[in-house]
C-alpha cells in the first residue's frame, strides 16, 4: 500500500513547486498559524516535531525495539498503481486504488524521510505498485535523495519502464536497483503479467549493470505448474553478470493463482543439481527469511526469500 495520510488531512500543492526541501521553522513555542504559514498546504499541530527541529537535541544513534532489533530501514510505497497484472498478485481487472487525496504528498514523504535519517535510519527503498508509473518520479527521487543524504537509497521496479529512466535515476544518486523477472520466455511473460515487455525488462537489467549501480538484483516468483522450469534458467543470468538472483516463495495475495508454492528446500535442490551451492551469510543478519548462496559457476549470488517455509 502507498503511504497514506490520516483521515481529514488535505493534499499538498503540486510537488514540482516544492522540489527544494525548505528550512523548517522551530516548532517549540510556534503557533499553529505560524507553522502553517511556513508550510503551505500542510496541517501541522504545534506539538509536532519536524525534521530540522531535531538539530541540537540528544537523540539515539540507533533505534532498538524491545526485542533488541535495530530499526534503520524504511520502505516507501509511493503508489498502488501498476502497469502489469501479474496473476499471483492481482486480478485481471486490477484492484481498488486509494484516492489520491488520502496519499501523502511528495513533500510530506520527504519530511518523514528526513526525520528518519536524523534519528539513524540508514536505508530507504522506494516501491509501489510500480514506482515508475508516477509521472513526476524524477522529482520525487531527487527530493528524497536530498532528504536522505548519507543513507542508502534503493528502488524496486518491474523493469518495463526502466530503460527510459535508468540514466536519470543513476544520476540522481539511487544506489541499488531490484528488478522483477519471473521468466525468460516471452509467451510465459505475457501469461504471467497479462502484458508484453520482456525485452524491455531484459534490456533494463543489462543497462543497470553498465551504468554501475552498486547492486543489481533480480526478484523472481516461481508459480507451481506455470514457470517452474524458469527456476534454473533465471539463475543462469548470473553466470555472466555480476548480480543477485533471488526467488521469493509465492505469497497468498489478491491474484488468481492458488496452487500452493514452491518451497525453499525444493528450489535449492533443483538449483543445486546444476550449480553447486555454498551457503553464505546474508548481507544483513536480520534478514531471517533470506537464504544466500554462492557458486563457483556464477559471478553473482543466489538468494531464497522463504517467509512461508521457514520460521523467523
Amino acid at each position: 500500500m502507498p503511504v497514506q495520510r490520516c483521515a481529514g488531512e488535505r493534499p499538498e500543492v503540486e510537488a514540482e513547486k516544492h522540489l527544494a526541501i525548505k528550512p523548517l521553522a522551530p516548532v517549540l513555542g510556534s503557533s499553529k498559524k505560524e507553522l502553517a504559514m511556513g508550510h503551505p498546504g500542510l496541517r501541522v499541530l504545534p506539538s509536532t516535531i519536524l525534521p530540522r527541529d531535531l538539530d541540537g537535541l540528544s537523540l539515539p544513534t540507533e533505534n532498538i525495539d524491545r526485542y533488541a532489533r535495530r530499526i534503520d530501514y524504511m520502505r516507501i510505497s509511493i503508489t498502488d498503481r501498476c502497469n502489469l497484472r501479474c496473476v499471483y498478485c492481482m486480478p485481471a481487472e486490477g484492484v481498488a486504488l486509494a484516492p489520491k487525496a488520502e496519499l501523502l504528498s511528495f513533500e510530506e514523504i520527504w519530511r518523514v524521510a528526513e526525520a528518519a535519517t536524523a534519528i539513524g535510519f540508514k536505508k530507504f527503498r522506494v516501491t509501489g505498485g510500480e514506482p515508475l508509473v508516477v509521472k513526476a518520479i524524477a522529482t520525487f527521487l531527487t527530493g528524497l535523495r536530498r532528504a536522505t543524504s548519507g543513507a542508502q537509497l534503493c528502488l524496486t521496479s518491474n523493469g518495463v519502464h526502466l530503460p527510459e529512466h535508468l540514466e536519470t535515476i543513476h544520476a540522481i544518486g539511487i544506489d541499488r536497483i531490484n528488478i522483477s523477472l519471473d521468466t525468460l520466455n516471452p509467451d510465459r511473460f505475457r501469461r504471467l503479467t497479462r502484458r508484453d515487455g520482456l525485452d524491455r525488462v531484459l534490456r533494463s537489467i543489462d543497462q543497470a549493470l553498465e551504468l554501475g549501480f552498486s547492486r543489481v538484483k533480480i526478484n523472481a516468483v516461481i508459480v507451481p505448474g506455470v514457470n517452474e522450469d524458469d527456476l534454473v534458467r533465471l539463475v543462469g543470468i548470473a553466470e555472466t553478470r555480476d548480480l543477485d538472483v533471488r526467488f521469493i516463495e509465492q505469497m497468498p495475495l489478491d491474484g488468481e493463482v492458488d496452487g500452493g508454492f514452491l518451497g525453499a528446500d525444493e528450489m535449492l535442490r533443483r538449483i543445486g543439481d546444476r550449480y553447486p551451492l555454498e551457503s553464505i551469510a546474508p548481507e544483513d543478519n536480520r534478514q531471517a527469511a533470506q537464504l544466500m548462496f554462492r557458486s563457483p559457476k556464477l559471478r553473482g549470488q543466489v538468494g531464497i526469500i522463504a517467509p512461508r517455509s521457514r520460521k523467523f
